[in-house]
């Protein structure tokens, strides 16, 4: 139950998010919430929210059909296989985690559009969303924590 609550909540942060980007930012909440969850639980269950969550942001949200999905599903893959590997706290790994798998789905993106000859730009403030986004990794991680709802 409490996994559909961080769903919800997740998904009206990404809309309110989506609507109010300022300096050209992007921060992905869902793909913040589908890394911590395979950080703490493994990659199965951090593929089954990644997966839910990009299809519905994909339905919810003008895009292709299926990108997010795919991406997220992939993000919580690979990043569930560094569970275990950290202290907890370490934000250092938490940033560097993040701004990794971050980038990989930036560019996958982009890779997935550039197969099916779409335009392909890379967007504005990629650098400084990459680090946002480490950084509010971070807490997610202990709001996820202390609330144990995943």
């Amino acid at each position: 139950m409490r996994i559909l609550l961080i769903f919800f909540i997740g998904l009206v942060g990404q809309t309110l998010l989506y609507s109010n980007t300022a300096f050209s930012v992007n921060i992905d909440i869902m793909l913040i919430i589908t890394l911590e969850i395979s950080l703490i639980r493994g990659s199965g269950k951090a593929q089954i929210f990644g997966f839910l969550s990009g299809l519905t942001e994909d339905i919810l949200f003008i895009g292709m059909l299926g990108e997010k999905a795919l991406i997220r599903t992939l993000a919580g893959f690979i990043c569930g296989k560094f569970r275990g590997e950290f202290n907890e706290g370490n934000f250092i790994f938490q940033f560097i985690i993040t701004a990794l798998i971050y980038l990989f789905s930036v560019h996958f993106s982009l890779f997935i559009r550039l197969i099916l000859s779409q335009t392909v730009t890379y967007p504005p403030g990629m650098i400084l969303s990459t680090v946002l986004n480490g950084i509010v990794a971070f807490f997610v991680y202990h709001i996820l924590i202390k609330l144990n709802a995943v």
